[in-house]
């Protein structure tokens, strides 16, 4: 079975960073990514994603990001499903990230304040250790 999801695309804001109370590092953000057609109107649209990091790859993405800058993200695709406090079920898709990249130049209000070349490329990913109990069947 595959479920690969590869996506490059803008942050939609500012990632930052929770520890749960077990010191696991976790981001959750948005990303928007740009149609490859023109609408009638002459402008492009564009797809937002929800995606959620963890550990290592979530430090990467806070140190690293900030609004606007392009991501290159790849993961996982999952659903889920809670009930609101109105008693409402709800279902979630989001992309479980794995590893990020840049996607070109840095934004100049970004952490580290410095414009970076495309070229500079870095990436990072998880350990990602599974057992299976991790498997729903």
């Amino acid at each position: 079975m595959l479920n690969s999801v590869c996506l490059q695309g803008n942050l939609g804001a500012a990632p930052e960073l929770k520890t749960s109370p077990s010191g696991i590092s976790s981001v959750s953000f948005r990303i928007a990514v740009k149609r490859n057609y023109k609408e009638a109107d002459g402008t492009y649209k564009s797809d937002w994603f929800s995606c959620v990091a963890f550990r290592q790859t979530a430090e990467f993405i806070c140190g690293h990001f900030a609004k606007g800058d392009m991501i290159i993200i790849n993961g996982s695709l999952r659903t889920g499903e809670y009930t609101d406090k109105a008693g409402n079920k709800v279902y979630k898709t989001e992309i479980y990230v794995d590893g990020a990249n840049f996607g070109g130049a840095k934004a100049t209000n970004s952490p580290s304040g410095a414009k970076e070349q495309a070229t500079a490329v870095e990436s990072h990913s998880t350990d990602n250790t599974t057992s299976d109990d991790d498997y729903p069947f």
